[in-house]
């Protein structure tokens, strides 16, 4: 199994700051050559793995096969960017076109533009103070065109409003520790017991609490109802049932009932003489409005919201304002 900072050395070699030496194998003769742009093919491969559309295992057999037929050989040198993620996430190297604020930049590889918000670094918005100074640091030590490589949250891979949430490292620093650093920005105490970074040492000597970082439990997939029969929710085969399998009875059929529950074509399965079909009554979620709000509804985090987030404005804030809504604060969010 090719380790992952081979992937990642492959990675940063497509972005032109290494090498890769491609063969072609012809009769059993292995012709060389060097070259700084990879084929199309090599950047395909990666772009299909970065978007998720192949996984990590196969992946790594393609890498695998063209690096022991020596079709590919891989060179892993890059300036100023480490050789490994930590993790499982995506391993995203590519170059800086636009920094948005101090926890905010975009970034475009293979043709793809990523927005990346940093984890568990969050800065003030660009008309609050600091916001501006946050901004302008980021453009000093990272400015565009700068090769940066992306580490995703292993704990965050949901993302945050389309944003890819992860530590970003660039020129030989982790601008998330960075903005700390430099007082620019807050540590996301909200997140510190779900991101992979929060028992990083920069991560807690900013606020997070000294505990090891728990991978979270993989998502049981919830089975599909068939549609034979929906006023009930009863599985599709296999495996086969019948009436004594279930709990319902004279409930609502539609072709082509593959359990067999409608022996008389009636329309109604399972019938009884006694039994009525049940009643299903719609569940209405309630919103989960945070009371520091108490004159708009905005949700408590996860995810960390900015005024860039909500569409409202000049609205009431409460301590302890979780989201930060109100820099300066004067108890109105998002002052416009």
């Amino acid at each position: 199994m090719l380790r992952k900072r081979h992937i990642l050395a492959i990675l940063v070699i497509c972005s032109s700051i290494g090498t890769v030496s491609v063969f072609a194998v012809e009769k059993g003769v292995v012709h060389g050559q060097q070259d700084n742009n990879p084929p199309e093919w090599i950047m395909k491969l990666i772009s299909w793995w970065e978007q998720n559309l192949i996984s990590n295992d196969e992946y790594h057999n393609a890498i695998d096969y063209l690096t022991d037929s020596r079709i590919i050989q891989i060179n892993q040198t890059a300036q100023g960017l480490p050789l490994d993620c930590s993790g499982n996430a995506r391993c995203i190297s590519g170059s800086v076109t636009q920094i948005v604020d101090g926890d905010t930049i975009n970034v475009e590889r293979a043709s793809i533009m990523y927005a990346i918000r940093f984890a568990l670094t969050s800065t003030p918005e660009l008309n609050e103070f600091g916001g501006q100074e946050a901004k302008k640091f980021l453009e000093q030590i990272c400015p565009r065109g700068s090769q940066v490589l992306v580490d995703e949250d292993d704990g965050q891979t949901e993302g945050s409003y389309g944003r890819i949430v992860g530590v970003v490292y660039c020129n030989d620093m982790n601008l998330n520790q960075e903005i700390l650093d430099a007082d620019l920005g807050d540590i996301s105490v909200n997140f510190c017991l779900k991101s992979e970074f929060s028992s990083y040492s920069w991560a807690q000597k900013h606020g997070c609490p000294v505990k090891e970082y728990t991978p979270p439990e993989p998502k049981t997939q919830i089975p599909s109802c068939d549609p034979s029969y929906p006023t009930v929710c009863i599985l599709p085969p296999p495996p086969y049932l019948n009436c004594n399998d279930i709990q319902y009875t004279n409930f609502e059929v539609i072709p082509p009932d593959p359990h067999g529950f409608d022996g008389d074509n009636d329309g109604i399965g399972c019938e009884t003489s006694t039994s009525s079909p049940p009643s299903v009554q719609p569940i209405t979620p309630e919103p989960n409005c945070d009371p520091a709000y108490p004159t708009v509804c905005i949700p408590s985090p996860p995810p960390d919201l900015n005024c860039g987030d909500t569409t409202h404005r000049n609205f009431t804030v409460l301590p302890p304002d979780p989201h930060r809504f109100d820099g300066d604060g004067d108890g109105i969010g998002c002052e416009s």
